[in-house]
């Protein structure tokens, strides 16, 4: 093994320049030629049978405690060469450091993983925060989303990540899904493909693998597969028609990686009593071979109850056609369980071995490389200027006019206009827009954006503000809270109200038996700050909406 890195390299110098990007239709430039895959073999006949084994698996480093997170790197790489690590939560610098010491432990490259689904921001903290799926899926604009995931990517590889378990290309066709919702683009299945695609091209495009999820579809639930193990009551017509149109529109444009969720479907397996991900019906049967899926082929996280019933899961996984083994609730008993199976005849040790020599042709054709990263500059080299005008620009064109009966969204312009807001976010420490934003992100700023009278609702009192009637308001809903629907049902008895809601569309729906018919709605998905100076610049006339409601809404 002391030659390991040496081979690898020799190995990665000969193939880069064999990988070519495709012509014509768009395609992810990722891809795996034959010549990787012989090459990738042989190292594997170079490697013990433990270390083929650990090559297919992932675990989480947690970085809640640094001494722990020191210890599991040393236990997972040092000792156990995993293929791969999965980073969850804490600092950049902290993941740096972390990343680091592993790639110093490791004989072969690693695959790093983030499960980052609007950007670093969503665990990382201090990172630039991309706006949610939803307000995505309202972005009319493919090669902006495009845009948005090549950005991701050079903030991926920037911190030494190589793989980032998005996009969700779930189509959220139940409006009570409990773990969806916001993280999907829509529940129109065009609008997922295009959005999903879009991004994942770019990603791909920086160097970054995409992996879609959650297959074959986690859109049509009312459970939480982390808390339980979800059913999905459809025909198997609805589901090819629906769920599996955006995994095939993934598919066809030559991207890279799958996520297979923890769901019951009795529809697409009713015999074998196992549920999607452990199911060789529906990965090696369904996406392997009926949709030609070549790409790898990741398990949601098997620390999740959805999954954890189940008895061997590793084995189970392996054996229904998944390629990496994400977050074992339990590594050692992950790999004493295969290596077991192997030596049973249960698991064939020939597929152990191509599984491993997936992976690392998969390390070569991505360029992965055991350089340590810096970590000097890192927020500033994360945050630039141009990554900024991205997130305002991404944001703008979210805002959606969801109705104007009487052209109120036009008479908000003057130096008359009124601003409540109701149902700041206590988290945020919102005081009053149009003057002072106070927040726990720390790229928040004093703003002015032009309102002349600003009224503060007490939250703790539920007392009204003393406003005027007569002119126009300009109201701002944060929150579904029931003294918030209470308050707005007030206020929007005048004919002359604009409501922006930060909250996403399903939540705005609490609020429709009270508002007015002639008031202008506006919704704008969540409360960033973003979001929010971009929908009182358009209600103040400085541009256009273009936002495009992204689900089926009655308001």
């Amino acid at each position: 093994m002391f030659c390991m890195k040496k081979i690898y390299l020799t190995f990665v110098l000969m193939m880069a320049s064999q990988i070519t990007c495709f012509g014509g239709v768009k395609k992810s430039p990722i891809r795996v030629t034959n010549e990787m895959k012989v090459e990738a073999m042989q190292i594997v006949k170079s490697m013990p049978l433990k270390q083929r084994i650990t090559q297919l698996i992932m675990p989480a480093v947690k970085m809640f405690d640094k001494d722990s997170a020191r210890s599991q790197i040393d236990k997972f790489v040092g000792e156990n060469q995993v293929g791969g690590l999965m980073f969850y939560k804490g600092e950049c610098t902290e993941q740096i450091e972390l990343y680091n010491r592993a790639v110093s432990e490791s004989k072969l490259p690693l695959l790093v993983a983030i499960d980052g689904e609007w950007g670093l921001e969503m665990r990382l903290r201090k990172t630039p925060r991309f706006p949610i799926n939803m307000a995505l899926g309202a972005v009319n604009d493919e090669k902006l989303l495009e845009e948005y995931g090549e950005e991701t990517g050079r903030q991926c590889k920037r911190m030494g990540i190589n793989i980032d378990f998005a996009p969700v290309i779930d189509v959220n066709s139940n409006p009570q899904n409990p773990v969806i919702g916001r993280r999907a683009y829509s529940d129109n299945k065009e609008i997922v493909a295009k959005c999903g695609v879009a991004y994942a091209l770019g990603m791909e495009k920086a160097g970054v693998l995409s992996c879609a999820k959650h297959f074959p579809g986690h859109g049509d639930t009312n459970q939480d597969s982390h808390k339980t193990l979800p059913t999905v009551n459809r025909t198997k017509k609805e589901i090819y028609d629906t769920e599996l149109y955006t995994f095939r529109e993934y598919i066809a444009a030559g991207l890279n990686g799958m996520m297979v969720a923890h769901l019951n479907v009795p529809a697409l397996d009713s015999i074998s009593g196992l549920c999607c991900s452990i199911s060789p019906v529906i990965v090696d049967g369904l996406l392997r071979k009926e949709m030609s899926y070549d790409g790898l082929v990741f398990t949601d996280a098997l620390d999740m109850k959805g999954v954890t019933k189940y008895q061997d899961v590793a084995v189970h996984a392996l054996l229904a056609g998944n390629d990496i083994l994400v977050m074992p609730e339990n590594f050692d008993k992950c790999v004493n369980d295969i290596l077991s199976a192997v030596e049973s005849g249960r698991i064939q040790e020939s597929l152990i071995n191509e599984r491993c020599a997936k992976v690392l042709a998969y390390k070569k054709a991505m360029g992965i490389n055991l350089q340590p990263v810096k970590s000097e500059n890192i927020l500033a080299d994360l945050r630039t200027k141009e990554c900024s005008e991205l997130i305002k620009k991404l944001a703008r064109k979210s805002i959606t006019l969801v109705r104007d009966n009487k052209g109120n969204s036009q008479k908000a312009k003057g130096k008359d206009v009124q601003l409540i807001s109701l149902g700041e976010d206590e988290n945020l420490k919102l005081i009053s827009l149009g003057d002072t934003v106070v927040t726990d992100r720390d790229f928040y700023r004093y703003i002015d954006n032009g309102f002349k009278h600003v009224f503060a609702y007490n939250s703790k009192t539920s007392e009204m503000p003393k406003y005027d009637g007569s002119k126009p308001i300009v109201v701002e809903v944060f929150s579904p809270k029931q003294k918030y629907i209470d308050a707005l049902g007030k206020i929007s008895k005048h004919n002359n109200v604009v409501v922006i809601f930060y909250v996403t569309p399903y939540n705005m729906l609490k609020f429709k038996d009270v508002v007015n018919r002639d008031n202008a709605i506006i919704c704008a998905y969540e409360d960033t700050y973003e979001a929010q100076m971009a929908a009182q610049q358009l209600v103040q006339g400085k541009g256009s909406f273009e936002g495009v409601m992204p689900v089926k809404i009655d308001f």
